[in-house]
């Protein structure tokens, strides 16, 4: 699908158009940051997702700029990307919403529409999304991007210690046990804690 528009020179080419949770948001959003072969910014109102961090590792360590822009919500994953190596702001201002549900890829890509990069949103929500190729329209989006980056609101996140990246790794793993075996290997790591540093 080609589209014209008046304020944005040169066609816009609809890639897709896809819904989930019929298609597999994550792979979508996977193998869109692994198609990358230059930059890739990442403009999401929420954002916390383990699958997508390491795609966007994948391609940072194969030389890709990764650039992330995040909403208020998820300090803790936010100060995770920056001690990953990623270029990564916050909005901040309040009682407004850095909004945005959107990856730009390569100077020319925009994958946009409703989809947020959490797990409710990936796997469970009907949500809608859209890849366009335009350069031009891409210049626009990226000039809207880079305001809202320079904006005072926008603020970079302190680093995690590694003890916090630990930590948050281990969630992430336990999140793939049983409620009832995460309840008893919590009680556990408490208990260890306690022996450990009681005095």
């Amino acid at each position: 699908i080609c589209l014209k528009n008046e304020n944005v020179e040169g066609e816009a080419v609809i890639k897709y158009i896809a819904f989930s949770p019929e298609t597999n948001a994550v792979i979508a959003v996977k193998n869109l940051i692994d198609s990358a072969n230059k930059s890739i910014i990442v403009a999401e109102a929420f954002f916390q997702n383990e699958d997508i961090r390491q795609a966007l590792l994948r391609s940072s360590n194969r030389g890709m700029e990764v650039t992330i822009m995040c909403g208020q919500s998820y300090e803790a994953f936010s100060r995770l990307l920056v001690y990953n190596g990623f270029k990564v702001k916050r909005y901040t201002k309040q009682n407004s919403l850095m909004h945005w549900k959107t990856i730009l890829v390569d100077e020319h890509l925009i994958f946009t529409g409703s989809l947020n990069l959490f797990d409710r949103s990936l796997k469970y929500d009907r949500e809608l999304m859209v890849l366009i190729d335009s350069r031009e329209l891409y210049s626009k989006i990226a000039a809207a991007f880079y305001d809202i980056w320079n904006d005072k609101y926008s603020v970079e996140p302190e680093t995690a210690s590694a003890k916090q990246a630990l930590k948050y790794k281990i969630g992430i793993i336990l999140n793939y046990f049983p409620e009832c075996i995460r309840i008893r290997i919590i009680g556990l790591y408490h208990i260890v804690q306690k022996i450990l540093y009681r005095k």
